[in-house]
């Protein structure tokens, strides 16, 4: 499972895997995620999700 969501990350374009690694791996808040990337909070926040229902389908399909 673990090299799975490590290939499945590499999927992402490099913001949005930045933004999972940073909410998931480093548990920050999307306040933090924002000031970090430049986004307002509820645009990485957005961003986050979407990037999640890309690493879903991405699982599903292996």
């Amino acid at each position: 499972m673990a090299i799975e969501a490590t290939t499945a990350l590499t999927t992402l374009a490099p913001p949005d895997r930045t933004i999972v690694t940073l909410r998931i791996l480093d548990e920050r808040d999307f306040r933090t995620i924002a000031d970090t990337t430049g986004l307002h909070p509820a645009t990485a926040r957005q961003r986050y999700r979407r990037a999640l229902q890309r690493l879903r389908q991405a699982t599903a399909r292996n």
